[in-house]
């Protein structure tokens, strides 16, 4: 929680450390058809892979370090099925990926007769947490929103995620400082960026579009420190932000904007206005620095208009009057719930409100709080008012954290608590949130207690699905500010490239096939990768064109011109070293006119000849060589001679060199030749052959 005080954090870190939650099983897969893949394995520096892989789960996460480079990925199959990673065939099963950013989707599609099985393998930036998820029964419809963080630990990573049933996200980043990621009414998301735990400066709140790219930053206006525990967005485009700012006289206020789209304030509330201090705050004056007397750590618009305000340090929720009504002023407190200065008293003298968290109001005006609790050695203060003498200066513990749901009648002055949600001695000192969801059931983020990260209990108060970090050192283990659940559509399209080989120009029946990449995020997992054939049976221009689609329905196209041309034709010609004159250029087929006539002249040795071999065609292309010679009169030898030329452009040459030497034997009057040929790979009827014909006198 933002400006605890040192040694509150401190505290909260020797806590943590003796509250080691436990881990659970993978969680319960989906129902789904039998998968082809019979195992799903990924290797690599620094990389592992949650959930264990089931069949029928077909969303996985990759995590990482800062070491991570390459991923290899090795997919198990019943004989006959094909593999593809990321549209690509990978034979064996096996491929590598390169070249990760956080947050993308390695594709891996299974095809066998009955049909593709897609899988979703998501590279986690690097140190992101091995989560793992228990589901027990059944679950609120949605993704789970999330900023996990080692908020005791300086410079540790921030990540903001969306996370599905099994803990695998469908949206993760890396951030710094990051609280409070929601989803809004337009499909949008804010999220506050930029506080570091201890510090006293402000945040930006970010809003999201529907593909988590930014598109507006929001700050108090006149204020030097926007705080990051919640914020308003309405439809309008008018916004509530808070701030902690100090008076200047040793205090750190409270204070609340209401601000207008074009920015203007419309409702300013601070709590130096409205407080009585110290006669309601609970958290003791430190020695040294500003005294934080209020903290306050969320707000909602009430359905009657009104503002629903929670406030750490007066153990107390209060209902301030957006606009005059009932004889209140703007700004005027309504009611107080808990606290020192309580408006209620607590049926059967129950607890009320103690350091709690992310008040909202319920459907019918009942109040629901992640309700803290407290324990002096860990808050430089107890916290709690005593129930039998809230007023008293003296306070005490109460833990464990518990969730509960007051309903506070204004008539009679009593608040009851009407649900009281524990799950064995879990405590949280700081942080924490608890959402009504459908159904009475209700998703509790842990925040400082290691225990889970994240749970969600059914309307009976049982736990139906658990989230927790595997870490074994407690200490080690990251947490979220809030959780809060929201269907997270996958709203961005996939992303394809094709490539056609030879530049896009590729010879008359080759059965080139094109290289094809599909990738996808936003979590619904990509289906398809569909290309074409390139038909190379055809002269002429053709398109090779790819589609893929993800599970939401998202499709990208993308189609790649080439050309069929007829096989290359190999072009042979042949001259006299240190001739211009050259023999067979432009002349294909025998030998006939293209031989090379000289005579080796008494006192000379040898002669030499060079042979060149032209690509006339208008795709690239590497030609057979091959060469012969005939007659006794003198020894042939062929530099460069190789099976096939290297790859020539359309218009490159290859050269090689023909030597024809007197031996011994070599007697005037007798001839000797040397033949080259050159064909093409593709087709044995393209040819073309140059000769060097010597008579030696």
């Amino acid at each position: 929680m933002p400006r605890l005080l040192t040694a509150a954090l401190a505290a909260a870190a020797l806590l943590v450390a003796t509250l080691a939650g436990g881990g659970g099983a993978s969680g319960s897969p989906a129902a789904a058809a039998p998968a082809p893949a019979t195992g799903l394995a990924v290797s690599g520096t620094g990389v592992g892979m949650f959930p264990a892989f089931d069949p029928a789960v077909t969303r996985y996460a990759v995590t990482s370090t800062a070491a991570t480079g390459d991923v290899t990925v090795q997919v198990s199959t019943e004989p006959g099925a094909t593999v593809r990673v990321n549209g690509a065939e990978a034979p064996g099963g096996t491929a590598t990926v390169g070249g990760l950013e956080d947050g993308d989707e390695i594709s891996v599609l299974v095809d066998d007769d009955a049909g593709t099985t897609a899988y979703s393998l998501v590279f986690l930036p690097a140190d992101f947490p091995t989560l793992e998820a228990v589901t027990s029964g059944p679950v609120t419809p949605g993704h789970v929103l999330l900023t996990l963080g080692l908020w005791v630990v300086p410079g540790a990573p921030y990540f903001e995620t969306a996370v599905d049933e099994h803990g695998v996200p469908a949206y993760v980043q890396a951030s710094t400082g990051a609280l409070d990621l929601k989803r809004l009414s337009n499909g949008h998301y804010l999220v506050a960026r930029g506080q570091a735990v201890g510090t006293l400066r402000g945040v930006d709140y970010v809003e999201l579009d529907e593909t988590f790219t930014e598109v507006a930053r929001y700050r108090t206006v006149g204020l030097q420190n926007t705080d990051g525990h919640d914020m308003i967005l309405l439809p309008d485009g008018s916004h509530y932000l808070m701030a902690y700012e100090p008076d200047g006289n040793g205090n750190t206020d409270a204070i609340v904007q209401h601000i207008s789209a074009a920015g203007d304030v419309l409702f300013s509330w601070n709590s130096a206005d409205h407080l009585d201090i110290p006669a309601e705050t609970v958290f003791p004056k430190p020695a040294e620095g500003d005294w934080d007397y209020a903290h306050i750590n969320s707000f909602q618009v009430m359905a009657d208009g009104d503002l629903l305000m929670s406030f750490r340090h007066t153990s107390s929720v209060l209902k301030v009057a957006r606009t005059a009504h009932d004889g209140f002023e703007a700004g005027e407190v309504v009611w107080r719930l808990g606290g020192r200065d309580s408006d209620f008293t607590f049926a059967d003298g129950t607890a009320g409100p103690c350091a709690q968290h992310t008040a909202s109001e319920l459907p019918g005006g009942d109040v629901m709080v992640f309700d803290n609790g407290a324990l002096e050695a860990f808050n430089a203060g107890a916290l709690c008012p005593d129930p039998a003498d809230p007023s008293s200066d003296e306070m005490v513990d109460r833990v464990p954290t518990r969730v509960a749901v007051f309903r506070p009648n204004t008539t009679t002055g009593v608040a009851t608590t009407v649900r009281d949600i524990r799950i064995g001695d879990r405590y949280a000192v700081f942080a924490g949130s608890a959402e009504p969801l459908a159904g009475d059931h209700v998703l509790i983020g842990w925040a400082s207690s290691r225990d889970a990260v994240a749970t969600e209990v059914d309307d009976s108060d049982a736990t139906v699905w658990e989230l927790t970090d595997t870490n074994p050192v407690a200490n080690d283990r990251y947490f979220t500010y809030r959780a809060t659940k929201a269907v997270v559509p996958d709203a961005i399209d996939p992303e394809v490239t094709v490539t056609v080989p030879g530049g896009g120009v590729v010879v008359q029946g080759s059965g080139a096939a094109a290289k094809v990449s599909c990738t996808d995020r936003g979590g619904s997992t990509l289906q398809t990768c569909d290309v074409t054939q390139v038909d190379t049976s055809t002269l002429g221009d053709h398109q090779v064109s790819v589609t893929a689609t993800d599970g939401a329905g998202n499709t990208t196209t993308v189609t790649q011109d080439y050309t069929v041309v007829p096989v290359p034709q190999p072009d042979a010609f042949v001259k006299r070293s240190g001739s211009r004159t050259l023999v067979g250029q432009g002349v294909y087929g025998g030998v006939k006119e293209q031989t090379l006539k000289a005579s080796l002249p008494r006192g000379t040795r040898k002669l030499v000849a060079v042979v060149k071999v032209r690509n006339d065609g208008d795709a690239a292309s590497r030609f057979g060589l091959a060469a012969s010679k005939k007659g006794r009169g003198l020894a042939v030898t062929f530099a460069g001679l190789r099976g096939k030329t290297p790859r020539l452009d359309p218009g490159e040459t290859y050269t090689l060199r023909v030597e024809m030497r007197r031996t011994s034997r070599t007697r005037p009057g007798r001839t000797a030749t040397a033949q080259v040929r050159a064909r093409s790979l593709r087709d044995d009827t393209v040819t073309d052959a140059v000769r060097v014909q010597v008579k030696v006198r």
